[in-house]
């Protein structure tokens, strides 16, 4: 029998599609930091269109001690940006974060990531996906199905 494992990904929608600005100040935050512990990837995708003309997006990660971000502080290297050169630019930004950049001996085993724009404009429509990959468990059922 073929096994088909269906927990390689577990995606979590961090945050919907939102205009930035009026009732975000210009950012998009995760709703909480994620657990690291039996992953060996978070990534964090972050479509985005109508950002004005010269205007950035930049995406960044964080490190915390808790689901709620406790004792948060950057995490280096986890950041990306990209400059609009028309409102009509669209993209995807990108980061990802693997365990062992954490700072785990202080207690870091949770990312959160915080997508902002300060171009004011309260036109830009920005979606956060959040993704925990390459699960480093086994699946309960995998027994049962030899």
């Amino acid at each position: 029998m073929i096994h088909t494992f269906k927990e390689n990904v577990k995606p979590n929608w961090a945050g919907e599609s939102t205009a930035l600005g009026s009732d975000s100040g210009d950012s998009l935050v995760s709703n909480y930091y994620y657990d690291t512990e039996g992953y060996d990837l978070i990534v964090c995708a972050v479509p985005y269109t109508g950002i004005s003309s010269g205007a950035s997006l930049v995406l960044t990660a964080s490190q915390g001690t808790g689901t709620t971000g406790a004792a948060s502080k950057s995490i280096s290297g986890a950041s990306t940006s990209v400059l609009s050169t028309a409102t009509t630019d669209t993209g995807v930004l990108i980061v990802q974060v693997r365990p062992w950049e954490l700072d785990s001996s202080g207690g870091f085993q949770y990312v959160g990531f915080k997508a902002l724009d300060a171009d004011g404009d309260n036109a830009d429509i920005v979606s956060m996906i959040v993704m925990q990959m390459n699960p480093r468990y086994g699946q309960a059922t995998l027994a049962a199905d030899r």
